[in-house]
């Protein structure tokens, strides 16, 4: 029985969740709305034993979101300890988008170039925000 997760893991989770809502991921969490999941492969399954039961949980939970002026963004969550690997794909995404990590330390960088299929490295206990910076204002509610 593999010890999965502790106090602390979690705290931190809080804390990366809450920086990301309150500054880059603010337009998508608070104030946007939630779209059609992004297709993001090879998340790994988390598995455990606890109390005689079998636990498969994946490792990066993820969701698809839009800023009121038509923004769109897709949302990744790493609750492990571990380093998390994996291939965001959505034709949803144009040529100018920012990749903003929350993990110890907050970092965002620029991804120049049309790629409707991209890796992100999730640190461990982190959240990151993809976000295309082009506003479609055909998409804005």
């Amino acid at each position: 029985e593999p010890k999965v997760g502790s106090d602390d893991e979690a705290l931190e989770m809080i804390r990366v969740v809450t920086a990301m809502r309150r500054t880059a991921g603010r337009d998508f969490l608070v104030f946007g709305r939630m779209l059609a999941p992004s297709a993001v492969r090879k998340i790994r399954t988390m598995d455990w034993q606890f109390a005689g039961q079998s636990h498969h949980i994946p490792a990066v939970f993820h969701s698809a979101w839009q800023a009121p002026d038509g923004r769109f963004a897709v949302t990744l969550a790493n609750w492990t300890n571990q380093r998390q690997r994996v291939t965001l794909q959505d034709a949803r995404f144009g040529k100018d988008v920012l990749e903003h990590t929350f993990a110890k330390c907050t970092v965002t960088k620029r991804v120049n170039g049309r790629r409707e299929s991209r890796g992100v490295t999730l640190p461990p206990l982190s959240m990151v925000l993809v976000e295309d910076r082009k506003k479609d204002e055909a998409r804005s509610f």
